[in-house]
């Protein structure tokens, strides 16, 4: 049962989780037997306690058809929690804890690493070396950024870069990489100077941090991701480290900003052939130590890294907070761990190919692994050499399936599930319906119509209780704004009885536009304590906003974008003028311009009767 109160709204997620699960297993007997997934059917109906104990069978070969649908079944609510699932948040706690102890008490036993583990050291290093090349430290400081991320001292509800560089409590920094940044990077920086400067006196101790907070985050049903925020200035110069990391990576082929959408390619290519294996690895970054990396990087960067590692973590304990010592050193909230990770395994499993003679496609992105099948063995020998565990549950060798980066594939055959996703709410009206258009088009995007009409029927039934009406909106635009469709006037087969939104269509000046309501979502919005840093991130141009560099002065909410935007937003004001004339007070109303920027806190939804979008080109 969750203990934290979630919002007051009156429609509930977990209704409609449910009953997207029963109305798919109706849509899937329709095309297959009238007793499949019987069992998982009778597990289900028992409560969500009885489904996360079931079992589901050892799929042999057989249809990608029914293997997808298998797979949907089993995966629809994998990464979501019900209001009475199997734990409570103590419980999760508790077995997050418990899971996180038990990997540094492996990870602390020291082996002394065999003959074999040396030569795949020996020549991983030679690798790394080759990609690397020397070490940048002015591109460093160039390259440094503060990022959105939490830190010690700055929570991510207040991760904006003028609440980090104007609070004193939330500038914090490691010894090594506070002197670092006084003395290389703010003598280069006039502006970034100013504001430091300006920072009232605190005490050195309260901002100086040699240990870091251990901090659970939701995950899934049966456990939290553990992460350890760095300091405001460790995290600085880690952002700096990681992407001079990933730059020499893209020169060597292996470009993380384009890795994904190449892994999707192979691993298609892949469940077809058997050539090649996919495995993925359990606790990853966290299985990744100080004598690992001094192995396997070259000195120079390897000493660079350890100016942002730590040993020491604080755990929050029934007892009070105790400090740990933690043999991992590449944890979750560090700018420079997915690239380090990436290029980690990348060398080892590259090494192990040299050295055996195996010849193939090696490719890693994160955790995810991608080498020739015949390697496989050796790899299973050699990874715990190095304290690396394959996770059995998604390592794939000889089964007709290969999964990497989002991408499921069987026998040649996307079987990507649809997933829920976070944890039981109560949400408002708007707030449901946003909901319901996001699960409609995921559905959709998995799925053909016909495949599943039940279950799309029962989705805009419960859009027309609600609203009255339902949106027809063009695919660019977000899932929670409608119901996506290739082309104005489409209605989904069997449903036009309900009430669809009209689309009208408009002539002016010779061209033809479409006219449509749809749900629009807007970011909350915060006031800023000053604009001097968002100038600073617009003139390093370390912004991720393209926007931002087109136009700083930008009074646009971009109702298109579900993320929220990085550019400041000038809301007007009218705010009271007192002034003087002749003698007498005199108050008058005028106009201010006052900074804000999109909240992190969430979307809201505005009034989709009244609000309405145009476009030229449907498609």
């Amino acid at each position: 049962m969750l203990d934290r109160k979630k919002s007051t709204g009156t429609f509930s997620t977990d209704r409609v989780v449910q009953n997207v699960w029963r109305t798919l297993l109706r849509d899937f007997r329709g095309t297959s037997s009238g007793d499949f997934c019987k069992e998982a059917e009778a597990a289900f109906d028992g409560g969500i306690k009885s489904f996360r104990a079931y079992e589901w069978p050892v799929l042999g070969f057989i249809p990608p058809s029914r293997y997808k649908r298998y797979a949907q079944l089993s995966s629809l609510v994998k990464k979501y929690r019900f209001a009475e699932d199997v734990y409570t948040d103590q419980e999760l706690e508790s077995l997050t804890l418990q899971k996180y102890f038990g990997e540094q008490e492996r990870l602390g036993v020291q082996r002394p690493l065999k003959a074999l583990g040396l030569l795949v050291a020996q020549r991983a290093r030679c690798i790394a070396r080759r990609i690397l090349g020397p070490l940048d430290p002015d591109g460093i400081i160039t390259m440094a950024k503060f990022g959105k991320r939490s830190s010690i001292g700055c929570p991510l509800s207040l991760a904006y870069i003028d609440e980090k560089l104007t609070n004193v409590k939330a500038f914090t920094g490691s010894k090594q990489c506070s002197r670092w940044f006084f003395d290389r990077v703010l003598p280069q920086d006039e502006i970034l100077s100013q504001m430091v400067h300006a920072l009232p006196s605190g005490n050195a101790e309260d901002l100086e941090h040699e240990s870091l907070n251990l901090v659970n985050v939701p995950k899934n049903w049966k456990t939290y991701r553990t992460i350890t925020p760095l300091t405001l200035l460790s995290l600085f110069y880690s952002y700096g480290v990681g992407q001079q990391v990933t730059d020499r990576l893209a020169e060597a082929g292996l470009d993380i900003r384009r890795l994904q959408n190449r892994h999707r390619m192979l691993v298609k290519k892949f469940s077809v052939s058997l050539t090649h294996a996919t495995a993925d690895l359990s606790a990853a970054s966290d299985s990744l130590t100080s004598e690992s990396l001094n192995r396997i990087l070259p000195r120079e960067w390897y000493c660079a890294l350890k100016k942002a590692i730590t040993h020491q973590v604080i755990v929050k304990t029934p007892d009070g907070n105790r400090s740990f010592y933690t043999s991992s050193v590449l944890p979750m909230g560090n700018g420079f761990t997915f690239p380090v990770e990436t290029l980690i395994f990348y060398c080892i499993i590259k090494a192990i190919g040299e050295l055996t003679g195996v010849e193939g496609v090696f490719s890693v992105y994160g955790d995810d692994l991608i080498y020739p099948s015949r390697l496989h063995k050796f790899v299973v020998g050699i990874f715990p050499m190095f304290n690396l565990v394959l996770n059995a549950d998604k390592t794939f060798v000889k089964a007709p399936f290969r999964e990497s980066c989002g991408s499921d594939y069987y026998r040649g055959v996307d079987v990507r599930p649809f997933f829920f996703q976070g944890e039981c709410q109560r949400l408002t009206a708007s707030q449901y319906l946003a909901f319901l258009y996001k699960t409609y088009n995921g559905l959709t995007r998995r799925w053909d119509p016909w495949e599943i009409r039940s279950t799309l029927y029962y989705l805009l039934q419960e859009i027309a209780q609600v609203a009255q009406v339902i949106f027809r909106i063009p695919v660019s635009y977000p899932d929670t704004a409608g119901i996506k469709v290739d082309y104005p006037g489409l209605i989904p087969l069997g449903c036009e009885a309900l009430p669809w939104s009209p689309i009208n269509v408009l002539f002016t000046h010779g061209s033809r536009w479409f006219k449509f309501g749809f749900l629009m979502s807007v970011p909350h919005n915060r006031f800023v304590k000053t604009v001097l840093p968002y100038y600073w991130l617009s003139l390093q141009g370390l912004t991720d906003d393209p926007d931002v560099r087109k136009n700083f002065w930008d009074r646009d909410h971009s109702y298109m974008s579900e993320k929220p935007r990085q550019s400041l937003i000038w809301e007007k004001l009218r705010v009271d003028r007192i002034y003087m004339r002749r003698g007498v007070r005199v108050h008058k109303k005028v106009v201010k311009y006052s900074a804000c920027v999109a909240t992190r806190s969430g979307m809201r939804y505005t009034n989709k009767f009244t609000k309405t979008g145009s476009i030229s080109d449907w498609i």
